[in-house]
């Protein structure tokens, strides 16, 4: 028997069926961050409006206490209060199960947060700025004060954090649909174990 007999033959013992399946919004993580038009830009300011400030108010033994880093810290700070920030995130330096729900929780925040992503290899910008700190290639800015000017600035580059369905699926029937799948063909067993043709 050749290859195209075997072939006809394994597709002739399978039947079409129809799977329902649920469209979900998970599974398309990466457009939930927001489009960044000059990140190199964006880095180059980020380190000189803020990375450097940091370095040299550590060496002077002082802290900053505007800029919070480490993904617990900025949670936990996102998680209660109003007040404007900007999260900066070495998204592509770092895995996607540590920040897959940060869009999430910056859009459902009572908090206004700036997202915006950093190009590849920014994380060696922040080992070198924050040393010793554990800052899990992320920082939060707080955009008052000393850092106003650098927030408008940063903010024509980043566009708006969106998630309509967030905020739009709540009430709506879950989008059930049927995908169109095959299944083999299996005889059914009788009570004395004996094939019963289908």
């Amino acid at each position: 028997m050749n290859s195209l007999q075997k072939e006809e033959k394994r597709v002739a013992k399978r039947r079409q069926v129809y799977k329902p399946i649920l469209e979900n919004p998970f599974t398309n993580e990466a457009k939930l961050w927001p489009h960044v038009t000059d990140q190199k830009l964006v880095l180059e300011l980020l380190e000189e409006k803020v990375l450097k400030r940091w370095k040299l108010l550590q060496d002077m033994g002082n802290n900053e206490e505007s800029i919070t880093v480490g993904f617990n810290e900025i949670v936990d700070l996102l998680s209660h209060g109003k007040d404007e920030y900007m999260l900066f995130v070495c998204n592509k330096d770092l895995p996607s199960v540590l920040i897959s729900q940060l869009p999430i929780l910056c859009e459902t925040s009572d908090h206004t947060v700036t997202l915006v992503q950093l190009p590849r290899l920014s994380s060696a910008k922040f080992d070198d700025a924050f040393r010793d700190v554990v800052h899990d290639g992320m920082c939060l800015v707080r955009t008052h004060a000393h850092y106003q000017d650098f927030a408008k600035m940063i903010s024509t580059k980043v566009e708006p954090l969106s998630i309509p369905w967030l905020h739009s699926a709540q009430f709506k029937k879950a989008p059930v649909k049927l995908l169109a799948t095959t299944a083999p063909i299996i005889k059914k067993q009788g009570k004395q174990g004996k094939q019963v043709p289908s």
